[in-house]
């Protein structure tokens, strides 16, 4: 086995930069990785007086941080607004309370929208713009010269981690890259302190650093645990006793310090309360999974102490002794995390399936569904180089010669622990593409490390190539930053902000723990986040996941009466609908579990195929297609629908033709209020045909007609419910008229008023 020895003087490359002009070259460097951040997409993020955001996720941070001010900076786990059901968020307040700090600075304590946003909207792009001075300091610690300048300029031009830190993207994953590289940094000062004051300060702040990065991502074992599987290995195979007592002591305080910080928050969130164990948020998880650090590092330490006159042979097996002592102690004192534990790593590793809400789910945050080498489950070798950009073509060959360096003894130990990490790290990136967003910082360490360490080119054909690498990588960039959509639509922008502004204002926005709004909207999951913030309306579904089953039931079920209970159950008074085949081919990327009779669409080769009888049918056309209208389309039976009227659609078109009877394009979203209607009653001949229609203009002024019919029943009695009034009606989608009603030869025409369609009245023919 490798002996890893301290060595104080790595070996350094010839060229080392003057001291004078690091600094200012490094702060040209962030000030490129901050105008890659937003220059290409300024025009995007800033629209005449409004600021649009990339993301769902940015949104709900965006409606916590104002949560935040309105409530003294604290922000309640449970929000009433998320869904019916189950309205607890998992994410921690520190990030959201952060923005909405500076927000409360800068506004002079006061709460003003525009400024919040503007500051949510920088936010993340100043932090992966100061990410880049904290891979130049890491890097730092092993070679000098233009290694460390070189490794920041990679990392500020990593695709990956340019389009989590991007102008107006305010969500977590920036600054969690930015507190995992301070743990990081902090850690590499701590074991290379050499003054013990300096060393304790050092510890303290390695401590506060691993309670940072619990409090933004609080699935972030997987950043510690490498660390300290790699302490373990580096400890098990060093020879240098004081060394090895330096940097366990140093790694069990600083473990000690995030206990006691994490201790409050953990305990007292609402999964603390109620002794649950979950890895998404902070919870006994955290302070067990430290817990058992803190056991098997001090019985290794203990070990190195007890052992310091036997053979080296003898001390690893002493060493061993200790971590499998130790690990069943605290397998048998804590028997329900450890079960989590195991759980989560074998579902981790595909040999079981974890059960959906359980705690044994949390290792599978590395394992969504975007690997690293597939898009859309088709190898694509060329993904690599969008997350981890042209450097990922030299990385594998960087860390064959970083660890032979190792092996050579050119490092201090604590490289093998850096080395550890940074193979986790970047492992992650295959089960799941986003972590590129901090493995992009390994990927240019080992390019760089391979092209200036390791190369014999001659200067001016290493500056030649390293400039076209440049220009093509910030080339890429941009074109892929333009490139990219965000991921709100104007049109459903403006729907919501109609919405916001034109329909009955709920209660308890901004303090959502004390009751609930008086009524929801139905929403596709991924448009939840933005309904909360755009439009200030309860969801029913969101991008957590919940209530996905009964938002998947309303839209693609066959029976109005079922979507009818659907809404009551949930409280909901209006729906959103988009294109349907957009919606069910969402249904089929993000793999959501639905049951068989809702699986409308069908393999065909590589392809799926959907049937008009199978998509027409459903809610989601009949409202969005026909308005609610009864179509007329050779062999399928459409059935008109009662208690839904269009009260609003966007401006522009959608960009899909349906045929099949319909040779017209649609609006990309459409809003409808759900009312019980006035009811139409009658007698005549039985069986005898009864038909209705009311012609009407919507708010962009795109004529149509309601139209339905039914049928006499046996005894000549007949029911017909009418959604729209043609007096009092509120909504910019106008009658141009009244109803008429043909009954056999017979035919009325009749006006409806708002209070009775709202409350149901009879009306008797």
């Amino acid at each position: 086995m490798g002996k890893i020895k301290h060595s104080q003087q790595p070996e350094q490359p010839k060229n080392a930069t003057p001291v004078k002009y690091r600094k200012t070259i490094l702060f040209l460097i962030v000030c490129v990785a901050l105008w890659i951040r937003v220059g290409p997409v300024l025009k995007n993020v800033f629209i005449g007086d409004q600021i649009i955001f990339y993301d769902q996720d940015g949104y709900y941070h965006l409606r916590r941080v104002f949560l935040a001010l309105s409530n003294s900076f604290k922000i309640s786990e449970t929000d009433s607004y998320l869904s019916p059901t189950f309205n607890l968020c998992y994410w921690p307040e520190l990030f959201d309370q952060t923005i909405a700090a500076v927000s409360y600075i800068l506004s002079a304590g006061k709460t003003n929208i525009h400024t919040t946003e503007l500051v949510a909207a920088w936010f993340s792009p100043v932090i992966g713009a100061l990410s880049v001075i904290l891979a130049y300091l890491i890097a730092g610690f092993f070679l000098k010269g233009y290694f460390p300048l070189l490794t920041a300029l990679i990392f500020a031009l990593q695709p990956g981690h340019i389009s989590y830190s991007r102008l107006g993207n305010p969500d977590h994953h920036a600054t969690e890259v930015f507190v995992c590289l301070f743990f990081l940094y902090c850690l590499l000062r701590m074991a290379n302190s050499e003054e013990p004051r300096q060393q304790i300060f050092w510890t303290i702040i390695t401590g506060i650093s691993i309670y940072l990065v619990y409090s933004i991502f609080p699935a972030a074992t997987i950043y510690i645990g490498p660390v300290f599987v790699g302490i373990i290995v580096s400890v098990f195979i060093s020879e240098r006793l004081p060394e090895t007592k330096k940097i366990l002591s140093g790694w069990i305080l600083s473990l000690l310090v995030a206990f006691l910080f994490l201790l409050y928050p953990c305990l007292n969130s609402w999964w603390g309360k109620n002794k649950a164990i979950f890895y998404g948020a902070l919870s006994a998880f955290q302070l067990y999974l430290l817990l058992l650090f803190i056991i098997v590092s001090s019985a290794i330490y203990l070990v190195t102490l007890l052992t310091k006159n036997l053979s080296g042979q003898t001390r690893r097996i002493w060493i061993l002794l200790a971590i499998f002592t130790s690990s069943a102690i605290f397998t048998v004192s804590f028997p329900e995390f450890s079960s989590s534990f195991v759980h989560g790593f074998r579902a981790l590793a595909k040999l079981e399936t974890a059960a959906t809400g359980t705690a044994e789910k949390w290792a599978l945050a590395i394992h969504e569904s975007q690997p690293l080498f597939y898009s859309d489950e088709h190898f694509n070798p060329i993904k690599p180089t969008v997350g981890l950009g042209l450097s990922f073509l030299l990385a594998p060959f960087g860390i064959l010669f970083f660890g032979k360096d190792i092996l050579k003894q050119k490092y201090p130990s604590t490289s093998v622990v850096f080395l550890i990490w940074s193979l986790f790290i970047t492992g992650i990136s295959f089960h799941q593409w986003r972590y590129c967003y901090l493995s992009g910082f390994v990927i240019s360490f080992l390019a760089v490390y391979l092209i200036l360490h390791h190369s014999r080119i001659p200067k001016n054909i290493f500056l030649g190539f390293l400039t076209i690498f440049l220009a093509l990588q910030i080339y890429l960039d941009i074109y892929r930053l333009r490139s990219t959509a965000f991921i709100i639509s104007y049109d459903l922008q403006q729907t919501l902000l109609w919405i916001r502004l034109n329909t009955p204002e709920t209660g308890h926005y901004l303090s959502p723990r004390d009751g609930f709004p008086e009524y929801r909207i139905m929403t596709i999951t991924d448009d939840g986040h933005y309904l909360i913030y755009l439009a200030r309306r309860g969801a029913i579904a969101n991008p957590f996941g919940v209530g996905t089953e009964a938002m998947v039931k309303f839209y693609l079920t066959n029976n109005e009466n079922d979507a009818n209970k659907i809404m009551e159950a949930n409280n909901a008074r209006y729906v959103i609908t988009t294109e349907p085949l957009y919606f069910v081919e969402q249904l089929r990327f993000l793999k959501y579990d639905i049951s068989e009779e809702y699986k409308i669409l069908q393999p065909y080769g590589n392809y799926f195929k959907i049937s008009n009888s199978k998509l027409l049918p459903t809610m989601s056309a009949r409202l969005h297609l026909f308005d609610g209208s009864r179509p007329e389309i050779p062999g399928i039976e459409i059935p008109g629908i009662g208690h839904y009227r269009l009260v609003y659609e966007s401006p522009n078109y959608c960009g899909i033709s349906y045929f099949g009877g319909i040779a017209k394009r649609e609006k990309i979203n459409k809003v409808f209020e759900y009312v019980r209607g006035a009811r139409c009653r009658g007698f005549t001949r039985p069986k005898t045909l009864i038909t209705v229609s009311l012609p009407l203009v919507s708010n962009q002024g795109r004529e149509f007609i309601y139209q339905n019919k039914i049928v006499a029943d046996q005894n000549g009695s007949f029911e017909i419910i009418l959604p729209y009034s043609t007096d009092g009606n509120p909504y910019p989608v106008k009658p141009t008229g009244k109803y008429e009603i043909s009954i056999g030869p017979r035919k009325y025409n009749l006006a409806i008023s708002e209070d009775q369609v709202l409350h149901g009245k009879i009306i008797h023919l």
